[in-house]
């Protein structure tokens, strides 16, 4: 033991022993820091400069300053362990110390950073950045200084270059931010980063972020391209049943009082006829034909199931009949299908919704009266 105090007192850091408050223990390292014999010491609160409680100081590493006999005062940094209920070891260690193990660690943290392939980004003060690694600037295809001060910003476009900049903003007030946004590069590159802004605190309390960029461009292309083929035809390419029940959800709670929506079930008849005679090449061929003119026309139409299809359009003082005369017109149009012409006869039954109107009840009642004219043999007979 003695060996060890004897060790602890000739150390080079600078060590103190506080209990209750007071300094039971110090060893010559800390007197020479504040030029204070340790006599001088013992009995006596640390000779802190500012109203730093004891509380503070028992966390595990505090940025204070203490009071050199000359009267000036000494930075330093303080860690703490507690030894006991009222007692704890301080090591005092002077900040131009704590500053050069800083700037050595900044250092293999940069050599880290310049290499990573990950879009690193850091401000210095507000919305200016200070750093920007190579990989960031690679994925808004700049370089790294065309990207300092203010001017990241400018790389995301007017509409995200808002959004990024009240994403960084928010870092600055203490809160980490995660979006993921969508631009075009200056070299005209489609791209969607996933960017993190995490806000750093100075020791003078001042708030500075550091973000990351990350490509995840193929990924939302992924999601995008699993999402269209849940909600669309694979033969036609139109959106299929469960895409019309979430637009026409929309459309029915956004539709203004002054508009009606209409939504035509229609049906291609004696379709089987047409599989069984032609060939299914040929059936298929009819429904990409008809969903082709659809696309060409005012109507947003759905493959709903087989040779149903569901066409829906807003419109202000027309009828029900006009709508299905549009429709038939539309689509019994003689079809030239390579050597062939074929015409087809349609069945459709329209339904005109208003604002509020439940989705299931339109179809349903569209449906109903596509039914009643495919019974009867001519839809513009039998509406609803």
């Amino acid at each position: 033991m003695e060996g060890l105090l004897k060790y602890l007192d000739h150390s080079p850091r600078a060590l103190a022993l506080v209990n209750e408050g007071k300094i039971a223990w110090a060893n010559d390292a800390l007197a020479n820091l504040i030029a204070t014999a340790v006599d001088d010491l013992i009995g006596s609160p640390l000779p802190l400069a500012g109203e730093v409680s004891l509380d503070r100081l028992r966390h595990s590493h505090t940025d204070a300053a203490m009071i050199h006999s000359s009267g000036g005062l000494v930075e330093v940094a303080i860690t703490s362990t507690a030894v006991g209920p009222e007692s704890w070891v301080f090591e005092i260690t002077p900040a131009d110390h704590e500053n050069a193990k800083a700037s050595g660690y900044f250092a293999k943290l940069q050599v880290l950073a310049d290499n990573l392939p990950v879009g690193i980004f850091v401000s210095e003060s507000g919305l200016r950045l200070a750093y920007v690694n190579a990989s960031m600037a690679d994925l808004c295809d700049v370089l790294p200084d065309e990207m300092l001060g203010t001017r990241w910003l400018r790389q995301f476009g007017a509409e995200e270059e808002q959004r990024v900049r009240d994403l960084a903003l928010t870092a600055l007030t203490g809160t980490p931010v995660k979006t993921i946004i969508q631009f075009v590069t200056c070299k005209g590159k489609s791209r969607h980063l996933d960017i993190s802004i995490l806000p750093v605190k100075a020791r003078d309390g001042s708030l500075s972020f550091i973000g990351t960029a990350e490509d995840v461009s193929e990924i939302a292309a992924r999601e995008s391209r699993l999402t269209f083929e849940a909600e669309h035809d694979p033969l036609t390419g139109l959106g299929n049943r469960r895409r019309l029940e979430t637009d026409l959800d929309g459309y029915l709670q956004a539709l203004p009082p002054d508009l009606e929506l209409a939504v035509a079930f229609c049906d291609i008849d004696d379709f089987k006829q047409i599989n069984d005679s032609l060939g299914h090449l040929v059936g298929d061929r009819v429904l990409s034909e008809v969903a082709d003119r659809f696309r060409k026309s005012r109507f947003r139409a759905y493959r709903y199931a087989g040779d149903e299809f569901v066409a829906i359009c807003a419109h202000a003082g027309f009828s029900a009949s006009e709508v299905e005369d549009e429709l038939r017109a539309l689509l019994e149009e003689p079809m030239v299908l390579g050597s062939a012409v074929l015409t087809v006869k349609i069945s459709v039954g329209v339904a005109v919704a208003v604002h509020g109107e439940s989705t299931e009840t339109v179809l349903g009642r569209s449906d109903a009266a596509m039914y009643c004219a495919k019974r009867s043999g001519l839809s513009d007979e039998h509406r609803r």
